[in-house]
């Protein structure tokens, strides 16, 4: 009965893709085809989704795609328009990068980078936590969502450049030193720019006693990519 059941709220709610608005399929889920032969043709195997450039305190990094064309159009979606369950379109390729990680690293935890209190109660989710919690069903690696908190709120750090972005994270991270010592631990995080919140995130977790922190993002930027950014 479930799939009369479901086609027939398709008839009373029409589902669209979440990129182009066309009507979706009965099967189709969050895309339409078209759409989600564009995204896997961005992504990026497990052997490609290594990150070549180093960031301070973190051992291993990856990313799953660049953060341009439907993977962008995507987390707008999720961070500014609060479409939370699109993060689903992402779940196939997190869960085959998580997969491989696990067979190769004895992770203690997944932990997403959190959001300070005003911005999580004005967003009312953190996408690193939604992804995070893909990757730990994925894997297996425990989820850990109170080990690493944002001490206080920030402005922006879209509307920061480089330099200022590194100022604006300084201390804002706190972690809970019992919980983090001598573990290795995966972070996660939807989007790599400079990397200054992940290097802050990942510093404070090493300050903390954390034996290992590699670092696992959905998406990285041009300005990511740079030799410059190797070191932020």
């Amino acid at each position: 009965m479930r799939p009369y059941a479901e086609a027939l709220m398709r008839l009373i709610y029409p589902a669209q893709c979440g990129i182009c608005k066309l009507a979706l399929g009965l099967h189709d889920r969050e895309l339409c085809p078209a759409c989600r032969k564009k995204l896997v043709q961005l992504r990026r195997d497990p052997v490609q989704a290594i990150m070549s450039q180093r960031f301070a305190a973190v051992a291993n990094a990856w990313s799953i795609y660049p953060y341009e064309g439907p993977v962008r159009d995507l987390l707008t979606a999720v961070k500014f328009s609060g479409k939370q369950w699109l993060i689903s379109a992402f779940r196939s390729e997190l869960r085959e990068l998580s997969q491989a990680l696990a067979a190769d690293n004895s992770y203690d935890a997944v932990i997403p980078v959190p959001m300070d209190r005003r911005h999580y109660v004005e967003r009312e989710f953190n996408q690193a936590e939604l992804l995070a919690a893909i990757v730990s069903q994925a894997s297996g690696i425990p989820l850990e969502r109170r080990i690493l908190s944002k001490r206080f709120s920030l402005t922006r750090q879209s509307s920061l450049g480089r330099e200022a972005r590194r100022h604006n994270l300084r201390d804002a991270f706190r972690a809970r030193s019992k919980r983090v010592r001598g573990q290795r631990l995966l972070l996660v995080d939807d989007i790599l720019t400079t990397g200054a919140t992940s290097q802050e995130a990942a510093t404070t977790l090493r300050l903390a006693g954390a034996r290992q922190v590699d670092l696992l993002v959905l998406a990285r930027t041009e300005a990511s990519d740079s030799p410059r950014a190797a070191s932020l």
